[in-house]
């Protein structure tokens, strides 16, 4: 049972199926995910992809005040970018599990774990 998983947000697919993680976390404000950040990616994002994962970081906190949840969905017209970029994190996650090559990062999935 995948119910109290610390993945029951973000990771959550449309059906609520969460992927089983062990690891547990605390919840940060805002500034402190994306403000001040314990980890540095310039070796392997250029600073506008850095940027932009950043800018939906923001956006998915500001979603979470407003809805008290990070299940974004597929089709939320008020944004489609957020839920295009959602859909992108859940599907990188997938991959970086799967051993393949992805574009998230432990320290991404940590981010993306302590928001919920």
């Amino acid at each position: 049972d995948d119910s109290g998983s610390v993945l029951s947000g973000i990771f959550d697919d449309e059906d609520g199926a969460a992927a089983a993680d062990p690891s547990k976390g605390t919840m940060p404000s805002p500034s402190d995910c994306v403000d001040d950040r314990k980890f540095n990616n310039e070796e392997r994002f250029k600073p506008f992809h850095e940027e932009k994962w950043n800018t939906r970081l923001k956006e998915i906190l500001k979603y979470r005040e407003e809805h008290g949840h990070c299940l974004v969905p597929h089709t939320y017209t008020p944004n489609p970018q957020l839920a295009r970029w959602v859909k992108r994190q859940r599907r990188q996650y997938k991959l970086m599990l799967e051993r393949k090559a992805s574009t998230m990062t432990q320290d991404r999935r940590d981010i993306l774990n302590s928001i919920n």
